[in-house]
């Protein structure tokens, strides 16, 4: 990691960057905010070894991850899952939208519905970038059964790197208790801090609104050197009340930094074949796996948590975990009052949360819009035309009434990425 910044910060040889690279390091921020990089193609392999975040800005980097993602021998060492970790630390842009609307590898963009489409992230930037209709998005975001869809990922990513809507992660934030934020920001800590400035704003809500964080495994995310994250110990991060004590100092140092006293436990006492998947995070810091689990462990005896589980904090956080119901803050109504400048008002359709146990030749919407010619000619000529009917619906007609404006937009001659983006949220 060293030897890496300081060629970054010297003379910067992109080719030297990423023989570096691919030996394991640890990138603090994305390289798409130092100017002096930002546009090489080899950011993209640079950025996807070390797991950090990267955007597309230009068709050699598009290129190159199209190529990267099909390659079969292609293997981010310690990740076992290649696609899962590229599509978690890929962030959308205007740019990389443009270059699917005009892909023909039909492989590659069935990679991108199913790990982008799949929790209607993709619609949300089809939508900020006008792809598709307040009319169109407004009828099509839905996701577990539900439209007041927390889409997180969206939120966080305009906040920190988009900030055309910034405010929305802010007011999500603002609007929740403190099992909500704790709950946030664990999140953000376990699977987004890789960057240090989200790792940065997470430590500072910690220690703003006296938040809990508490993982089962370890107490602190793998995502930078242990020398850097031990000054967040037991600041930050609940405390353990045991320690370790082992040969090998640097393998002592790093259990007593990262593991949590029910991660040490099971290690000395049940250890089997399930945890060895956490090994692969454990290379990154050259630690010898033959020696990890030649330890004892002691409690301490200077430490008592009581002042943590006696206070009214800490019983008002406990009992908020158990009447804890989810996030509902609507990402889709809150980006539509922000796009739609005009506030212009549309005519849809009210839902009624049932499914109808009905031949299908029975429904109301059937008979009303797809047995009737000049109905069925009106649906065809304009897609949003069925979306626009001040109707009521059961669970059953949303379907159909979706499916009817796709066919519609393929009659019409719609971009096809858009509508298999569509069709992966029916």
């Amino acid at each position: 990691t060293e030897l890496f910044y300081k060629e970054l910060n010297s003379t910067c040889n992109p080719d030297t960057l990423l023989k570096i690279a691919k030996k394991g390091i640890f990138l603090y921020e994305p390289l798409f905010t130092n100017n002096k990089i930002k546009d090489h193609e080899n950011v993209i392999e640079i950025s996807i070894l070390a797991g950090q975040y990267f955007m597309i800005f230009n068709r050699k980097q598009y290129q190159k991850l199209v190529e990267l993602i099909s390659r079969k021998d292609f293997t981010i060492y310690p990740y076992l899952n290649n696609h899962y970790i590229i599509f978690n630390i890929f962030i959308i842009n205007k740019y990389f939208i443009e270059q699917l609307m005009i892909e023909k590898n039909n492989d590659f963009l069935l990679l991108i519905h199913e790990h982008l489409s799949n929790e209607i992230t993709i619609l949300l930037y089809l939508y900020k970038y006008n792809y598709i209709s307040t009319k169109i998005f407004y009828s099509f975001y839905y996701y577990g059964n539900k439209h007041n869809y927390f889409n997180f990922v969206f939120e966080l990513y305009e906040y920190f790197y988009h900030n055309e809507f910034k405010n929305l992660f802010e007011n999500t934030f603002d609007a929740l208790d403190i099992t909500g934020k704790s709950k946030i920001i664990s999140e953000m800590l376990l699977f987004y801090g890789r960057d240090i400035n989200i790792f940065k704003y997470c430590i500072k809500k910690i220690k703003q609104y006296h938040l809990y964080i508490r993982y089962d495994y370890f107490r602190i995310p793998l995502h930078f050197p242990i020398e850097y994250l031990k000054e967040y110990n037991d600041d930050v991060f609940f405390p353990n009340e045991l320690f370790v004590t082992c040969e090998d100092k640097k393998i002592e140092e790093f259990i007593n930094t990262f593991f949590s006293d029910y991660f040490i436990l099971v290690l000395s006492n049940n250890y089997n074949d399930k945890y060895k998947c956490y090994e692969k995070f454990y290379s990154r810091y050259n630690i010898d796996i033959d020696k990890l689990y030649k330890f004892k462990y002691y409690k301490k005896k200077d430490i008592n948590l009581d002042y943590i589980y006696n206070s009214e904090e800490y019983k008002n956080f406990l009992e908020g975990n158990k009447n804890f119901k989810g996030i509902t803050y609507n990402t889709r109504d809150n980006i539509i009052n922000l796009i739609n400048i005009k506030k212009e008002k549309y005519k849809y359709y009210k839902l009624k949360r049932m499914f109808i146990k009905k031949n299908f030749n029975n429904l109301y919407f059937v008979k009303k819009y797809l047995k009737e010619y000049n109905e069925l000619e009106k649906i065809l000529s304009d897609p949003e035309y069925i979306l626009s009917q001040n109707i009521e619906i059961c669970i059953n007609e949303y379907y159909v009434m979706l499916f009817c404006c796709s066919i519609s937009m393929i009659h019409n001659n719609f971009n096809y990425f858009i509508i298999k983006a569509l069709l992966y949220n029916i």
